[in-house]
């Protein structure tokens, strides 16, 4: 089964209704700490989800605090749990904005995913200006549900094994 990987939660809600309107029974996976700062690691791990945890809680003000730790540890068992049931006949879609908390995002999921799970890349930026010039978005939370379903079609080959090391 494809499972769409989206960073940011206005990216994993546009995505939702895109797959929604078609009827599409697809897993979507939605990363929410920016990986761009902290501690770097496996996030797929929880004692880096923990440690990440920590720092988060170390910089965030009182306020933020008590709703963004909660909110991260449950995301963060969300992603735990869809590790856990990942049974190797999955292939993985990854929406990547034009931002470094993309990039990072990316890049760290690739790092740390089976080999064997073959992948494919929506670069948001590039696909959305081809298809419909002018706007530029950075992020696949920019897109509107009805323009994210045509930039599906627009996906990359998926790489499988050796070819996502070069």
């Amino acid at each position: 089964m494809k499972t769409h990987i989206v960073f940011g939660e206005s990216g994993g809600s546009s995505l939702r209704l895109a797959l929604k309107d078609h009827q599409t029974n697809e897993n979507i996976v939605v990363v929410v700490d920016d990986l761009m700062w902290g501690p770097i690691g496996n996030i797929l791990l929880e004692t880096v989800q923990e440690e990440r945890i920590k720092w988060w809680e170390q910089v965030l003000n009182e306020e933020d605090k008590s709703d963004s730790i909660a909110y991260l540890r449950n995301t963060y068992k969300r992603l735990s749990d869809w590790t856990i049931a990942l049974t190797g006949n999955e292939s993985f879609l990854f929406w990547v904005g034009d931002s470094p908390t993309e990039y990072t995002g990316l890049m760290f999921l690739l790092a740390n995913i089976p080999k064997s799970i073959p992948v494919s890349i929506i670069m948001v930026f590039p696909a959305y200006y081809k298809r419909y010039g002018r706007f530029k978005p950075l992020s696949a939370g920019e897109i509107i549900p009805e323009k994210s379903s045509i930039l599906l079609k627009m996906q990359n080959p998926f790489l499988h094994g050796l070819e996502k090391d070069t």
